[in-house]
């Protein structure tokens, strides 16, 4: 019988051999959660499937509907095409901003100092530049990824692409004329339209099916991150000394001005059938803490999220130092080590989950990287005990992006951009105030003025951080699990809300359904 349907369902594709609705009456599919039952042809039943795949529905049950497997596949492939383009788009982001980084401080000081010196107000310069750019960020985060659920991906990825190029720009005018108020206005720009991070795992969120995203996201973060930054760090530092400390910023604003017109080459991640209506009065730093207030599971796993981003905060912002001070390597040591730790990240997400749930991930990735803390804390004088550390730690940091998975699978599908930039708001939340207080504690434990300095202790505090985050979760979930929205079942259509995702087995039921009712209606007739 589903072998008869299926040939019928081709040739009323195909062949258009099956009566249409009009010339029959009683031919009816009810199918819960795309179509409303009713009289439906072959091409509204192709309609229904380019939405239901578009807004991420499953590959079996739209290739039931569409009557053949060409369709899925070229479906899948476009989103393949997304995936890899903005994982591209990403990392040519991330090198302008690697390029940028190791020459700002020497621009400020050759401004203020003329020789190149770092002094009390060339620091102070520097930090206030990296505080502007940081604050816009902060209020413009969510704003953005909220207006992407209405408008689309692209628009913004553009726009971001484009702020870096003209920061960038304004801070090499800046240093030619010697004054510092355009790099000012540089890093206001760069701050109003820093929003690659979120859209660009919004965009990677959209594409990508529940299970597979924390692998998704660790291989986005990895590449994006880690190739970008062990790619552009060494150019930037040939271009300083070989041409001059403008020359990486000039490199910086043509990679993104390129990179925005890269942007029009991927395929759109969120289909207008499926966008929402947006309240703009919710798109702030506020209504993004709001959102994540929705229910007591997502607020538990974002109060994970920050915790954990809080403790990891405190190894990005002392980890040259840190391996200075404790291990005497020097930065292009410690930088290639940085590197190689953050291309670890995007591999061990799929590894991980090819065992455990996604869950169960959460909490073993925390207590291991609770415990590499703790190691990295207490070792001395080996380095082969340093890189084993390193390795576990690089398997526990592996939580980063599954908490982000589980915690982007809460938010409705048209209100993922908005999760994205609520989760880019706890970021930059930890960045404002964990990089200060951590740089504090190394700085309290390093003093010239103890006997005994001890760096590794700004380790031991992350790692108290992270067992409270291992703590949350553990409770979090035992209490709450069941309002996991993971797995939720397909629910008739709503205004305002897109395709949710069905288990494996429920999809082979349905489209065994779909084929059952098609045959009986055929031998009836």
């Amino acid at each position: 019988r589903n072998f008869v349907a299926l040939i019928l369902l081709y040739h009323a594709h195909h062949a258009s051999t099956l009566p249409s609705p009009s010339s029959s009456p009683s031919f009816r599919i009810t199918r819960p959660g795309a179509m409303q039952a009713g009289r439906v042809g072959a091409w509204e039943m192709r309609r229904a499937a380019d939405r239901e795949l578009a807004a991420g529905g499953r590959l079996l049950e739209c290739n039931a509907l569409r009557g053949g497997g060409k369709a899925v596949k070229k479906a899948g492939e476009r989103k393949a095409k997304g995936f890899v383009g903005v994982t591209i788009i990403a990392m040519l982001y991330f090198m302008s901003v690697a390029l940028a980084i190791p020459s700002m401080p020497k621009l400020v000081n050759n401004i203020l100092t003329g020789a190149g010196r770092v002094t009390s107000s060339s620091q102070m310069v520097l930090a206030a530049l990296l505080a502007t750019d940081g604050f816009f960020t902060f209020l413009t985060n969510n704003f953005w990824g909220t207006l992407s659920d209405r408008y689309g991906r692209k628009p913004f990825l553009t726009m971001s692409a484009l702020g870096i190029a003209v920061g960038a720009a304004l801070v090499a005018v800046g240093a030619h004329m010697g004054r510092v108020w355009p790099m000012f206005l540089g890093a206001s720009i760069d701050g109003c339209t820093s929003c690659m991070f979120g859209l660009g795992q919004a965009y990677v969120s959209d594409v990508s099916h529940p299970k597979e995203l924390a692998g998704n996201i660790g291989v986005f973060l990895g590449i994006a991150a880690g190739v970008s930054f062990m790619i552009g760090i060494p150019i930037s530092a040939v271009l300083t000394s070989k041409v001059s400390p403008q020359a990486p910023f000039i490199a910086s604003a043509v990679i993104g001005f390129v990179n925005s017109l890269l942007v029009f080459l991927i395929p759109e991640s969120n289909p207008e059938d499926d966008r929402r209506e947006v309240d703009l009065a919710n798109a702030n730093p506020w209504g993004a803490l709001r959102m994540l207030h929705e229910d007591p599971l997502m607020f538990g796993v974002a109060v994970t999220y920050f915790l954990l981003w809080f403790a990891h905060t405190g190894l990005q912002v002392t980890w040259m130092n840190f391996f200075d001070a404790q291990h005497g390597w020097p930065a292009s040591k410690s930088g290639m080590v940085l590197s190689v730790f953050g291309i670890g990240v995007s591999i061990m997400p799929k590894l991980i989950l090819k065992f455990l749930s996604l869950p169960m991930a959460i909490e073993l990735t925390l207590f291991i990287y609770t415990l590499a803390m703790v190691g990295l804390g207490l070792v001395r004088g080996s380095d082969i005990a340093v890189y084993t550390i390193l390795f576990f730690a690089c398997t526990g940091s592996t939580s980063l992006p599954s908490t982000l998975s589980l915690l982007t699978n809460q938010a409705r599908h048209n209100e993922r951009g908005a999760m994205q930039g609520a989760t880019e708001t706890i970021k930059t939340m930890c960045t404002i105030f964990a990089g200060p207080l951590m740089s504090a504690v190394f700085a309290y434990w390093i003093s010239t003025s103890r006997m005994n300095p001890q760096p590794g202790n700004v380790f031991l505090f992350s790692s108290s951080i992270l067992f409270l985050s291992f703590l949350n979760f553990h409770f979090t979930w035992a209490k709450h699990s069941k309002l996991d929205k993971t797995h939720s079942e397909d629910e008739p259509a709503q205004k305002g809300r897109g395709g949710t995702w069905q288990s494996s087995m429920g999809g082979v039921a349905e489209a065994r359904g779909v084929f059952a009712g098609c045959a009986d209606r055929v031998v009836q007739r």
